[in-house]
């Protein structure tokens, strides 16, 4: 067996692990998507700078983290969260008054809640103008339905998220589809348009014998180009 470096660059989200300070949503108030303006607008091509965020860097250091010893990952959560079953987690949704992006474009991203099965933290982390900086979710960022106790979630910090999928007015405008999501180590699932979600599997093994913890790095949605770019980096095992 030998690690190597794995990277799933997509049309949508993004994944990556660095110390960067945090930004918080979670008392942003509830406003509509803002209408896109003309995309025939010129837009001037600029050199990144020489600290921005780039593929390259971010292949760097997939490439350094892999040659790390192993480290057991941190699944240290809070209560309630690492006492939910698998229905308690099915009642958790995240509150769409409050998604990235809803102000800014079509595309809004949402994360998961931690718990169940989803016990390793994940950092998710928003590229603009080369600077990446980290999203801090609360417990106010989702909803709780019966059978919880709203209380019980009620001002309690959160190490990370389980993951996020972004949604998207993929076959009518007044309603935003789940395009596609990341959650936990492996599983991810994407919608194209006029198709239905059927059996769902887990195609990769990611973080599974390694000490990283996973994060994501989301690029700002693009008013002009009318896309949202993803890259993750992490490391799995492989014969």
């Amino acid at each position: 067996m030998k690690r190597r470096s794995f990277l799933a660059h997509t049309a949508v989200g993004a994944l990556t692990i660095s110390g960067l300070g945090g930004r918080s949503y979670a008392q942003e108030a509830a406003v509509e998507p803002g209408k896109i303006p003309d995309q025939n607008v010129a837009v001037e091509a600029q050199e990144p700078r020489p600290d921005a965020f780039t593929f390259d860097k971010l292949t760097a250091q997939m490439r350094a983290k892999a040659g790390e010893p192993y480290q057991e990952p941190a699944q240290s959560i809070p209560e309630p969260f690492s006492s939910l079953h698998y229905d308690d987690y099915r009642a958790i949704r995240y509150d769409p008054n409050k998604a990235i992006w809803r102000d800014q474009s079509n595309f809004q991203l949402q994360a998961f809640a931690l718990g169940w099965l989803f016990k390793t933290p994940v950092d998710i982390y928003e590229v603009a103008g080369g600077d990446a900086e980290k999203l801090v979710f609360s417990t106010d960022d989702f909803i709780y339905r019966a059978p919880l106790d709203v209380e019980q979630f009620k001002n309690i910090g959160l190490p990370g998220v389980a993951g996020f999928r972004i949604n998207y007015p993929l076959n009518r405008p007044d309603v935003s589809d789940e395009l596609i999501s990341f959650l936990g180590s492996s599983y991810f699932r994407a919608l194209g348009q006029d198709n239905l979600y059927g059996l769902s599997a887990r195609g990769l093994a990611v973080n599974t014998a390694t000490g990283e913890e996973r994060s994501f790095r989301a690029s700002r949605p693009s008013i002009l180009s009318g896309r949202v770019q993803a890259h993750r980096r992490s490391r799995f095992c492989s014969t």
